[in-house]
Formats: structure tokens, sequence, C-alpha cells
């Protein structure tokens, strides 16, 4: 239910991002999220945009590539 009540604040125009983005390990994804998030279409940036202005470190990325290729191949199904 808590779910369902942050994703149905975002999606107004006056909004907050629950707390925890708010820690300062968190401070860029927040960031990111609420430029994501934006009612006016071409004020959200792309993937390319973030990946070429710094926001998303080249590293998580190539992280979380290896953690969904480990996923999918330790899947048997």
């Amino acid at each position: 239910m808590e779910r369902d009540q942050t994703l149905r604040a975002i999606r107004e125009r006056k909004h907050s991002l629950p707390p925890t983005f708010e820690q300062p390990d968190k401070v860029v994804q927040g960031q990111i999220i609420e430029s994501l998030l934006s009612h006016i279409p071409s004020e959200r940036p792309s993937a390319a945009d973030l990946l070429h202005n710094g926001s998303i470190p080249l590293q998580v990325e190539e992280e979380t590539f290896r953690r969904a290729i480990v996923h999918l191949l330790s899947d048997p199904s």
C-alpha cells in the first residue's frame, strides 16, 4: 500500500520523494529521479544525456550489467 501511495504522490506536479533520497549517498539518485519525473517531456533527460553529463557513473552501469548477466546465467529457467 505504501508503494502505491508513493507512486501516486510522485505523479503530482508538486511532490516530494521519500526521505530515503535525502541521505547523502542517495541525493544524486533523487536528482535523477526528479529530472525524469518532469511533467514537461522536453525537460526530461535521455539515457544518453544522463550518461554523458556524468550523472550516472559508468562503473554503476557496468556493475548493473554484471549483476544482471550473473542473475540470468544462474537462473535455471
